[in-house]
């Protein structure tokens, strides 16, 4: 068996053939040779006369461990006569590496969490490091070099070669709520140098850091519960919707991520309706921002229903959950609310009080606010849709439904200085005179049609006329025949 790293030539195997021939004769005196493989570069060489087999160059066990060579023995004869032998050999291993963790130089903390009082001996988590070597060259052992100055954890070396660490003291979350220690890997049965602070250009290090957490008896929660919002058809792309924000009431809970479960389309027309919209939409999931990021050209008068959640674990059920629903509108099916000094809490109060007057008909308020209108008097515009089925009401539906509903409203509106209820989209401009001209043209042209028709026609029969009293003022014609005289 051949080891890594041995020097170019150095002997690995004999081969020995006999052959019942007379040796001092050619057909008795044999030589060897390897037969051609596929390998474009051999890794052995082998004395044509002794059968010696040589390495050519060092072998790296990593790259290749085990090689087959098919070698022949020859005689000299004429015809010559042969005999091949295969041969397997294993590269073994040579103790050339060190253990190391697979990771980046400016790579966070590995996070572990462990709960408050838990017995002696928990597991709090495990680590694993690589050792390309194998076999009894690839044993690791593992130490924690700092951060545990109050001996709370102790690392375990284990037969599949992982870190294990355990609490090794009660842990107690009031009197240390988190732990960053330091963990070293090295070769088993060897006395590594240690040091005592963590060295980010040593693959031989890394940092764990150990959250001592409350029992998790909550679930992240969206603040406000499910929302709605509205979207103008012509809205730009890459344009923020809304930015959605949750919390967790556990004390020390991890990071909240915020992920786009489902999303799926509900058109007016029922063929036009999609399962899996996710595209039109992005998250970020730090933020919570919620952004469009396609043309909502053909989604026109649809609704777009999206499940988020917010997670701080790789658990599903330990994730809190919100829907999302986005109206796509028309601007001129939208009514706007005039009046001044505008803010997010005051247009909360008035959307809940105006909900309260319009619960009755199972209708609710959807505001649409522009991005000046807090600060003009340019007020928030709005819709009214069906509490069950969410579908949305035209703009002359609307005005029926608050002229219906005039006392309450009215109270509601003088309460929080509304001036006016208009539409929302821009006035029409008033038609330009080559606009008229072109429209009284277009209208002229039927008629003059009709005219010139009617002209045409009564030529026409006119001219049939004439010629039939040409026909009845001829005389008739006379016939001879011969002989005209006779004698």
């Amino acid at each position: 068996m051949p080891t890594q790293n041995t020097a170019p030539g150095t002997v690995v195997y004999e081969v020995v053939a006999t052959d019942p021939d007379d040796p001092t004769q050619p057909s008795g005196q044999l030589h060897y040779y390897i037969q051609q493989s596929d390998d474009l570069t051999p890794a052995f060489t082998i004395e044509r006369r002794t059968g010696v087999l040589r390495t050519r160059g060092a072998l790296d066990r990593e790259r290749r461990a085990e090689y087959a060579l098919v070698v022949v023995a020859e005689d000299a004869g004429r015809p010559p006569l042969r005999a091949t032998a295969l041969l397997r050999l294993a590269v073994a291993d040579l103790d050339d590496h060190k253990p190391h963790f697979a990771r980046n130089l400016d790579d966070p903390p590995v996070v572990m969490l462990v709960q408050e009082e838990v017995p002696i001996g928990t597991e709090i988590g495990r680590l694993r490091a690589i050792d390309e070597d194998i076999e009894e060259n690839a044993a690791i052992d593992y130490a924690i070099i700092s951060g545990n100055e109050l001996g709370a954890v102790r690392a375990e070396r284990t037969t599949s070669n992982e870190a294990r660490l355990v609490a090794a003291a009660r842990l107690d979350r009031e009197q240390l709520d988190r732990l960053l220690i330091t963990l070293k890997c090295f070769k088993h049965g060897t006395t590594p140098t240690l040091t005592d602070a963590y060295n980010r250009l040593d693959p031989s290090h890394i940092q764990v850091l150990i959250k001592v957490e409350d029992l998790d008896d909550n679930i992240p929660e969206f603040v406000g519960g499910n929302v709605t919002v509205g979207v103008r058809l012509n809205v730009a792309p890459h344009t923020a919707v809304v930015t959605l924000r949750a919390a967790d009431a556990d004390p020390g809970a991890a990071p909240l991520r915020y992920l786009l479960a489902a999303a799926s389309f509900q058109s007016p027309i029922q063929e036009k309706s999609l399962s899996n919209v996710s595209d039109v939409f992005s998250l970020d999931n730090v933020t919570g921002e919620l952004k469009i990021v396609r043309n909502l050209i053909h989604y026109a008068d649809g609704i777009f229903r999206l499940r988020v959640l917010a997670c701080n674990s790789d658990e599903a059920d330990r994730c809190g959950q919100v829907w999302v629903e986005v109206t796509v509108v028309r601007e001129r099916e939208l009514l706007r609310l005039e009046g001044a000094g505008w803010s997010r809490r005051r247009l909360g109060d008035l959307q809940a009080a105006l909900d309260a007057v319009l619960a009755p008909r199972a209708l609710r308020l959807q505001l649409h606010l522009h991005d000046a209108a807090a600060h003009t008097h340019l007020g928030p515009c709005f819709q009214l849709r069906s509490v069950e089925t969410g579908s949305a009401q035209t703009a002359r539906a609307m005005l029926a439904t608050l002229r219906a509903l005039d006392a309450d409203v009215r109270r509601v509106l003088e309460q929080y200085s509304v001036r006016n209820v208009t539409r929302c989209g821009p006035a029409p401009a008033p038609p330009r005179a080559a606009h008229t001209a072109l429209l009284a043209l277009a209208a002229a042209l039927p008629l003059a049609a009709l005219l010139t028709a009617v002209t045409l026609c009564c030529m026409h029969d006119a001219a049939k006329k004439s010629s039939r009293k040409a026909l009845v003022g001829v005389a008739p014609s006379r016939l001879y025949s011969e002989p005209l005289y006779s004698s």
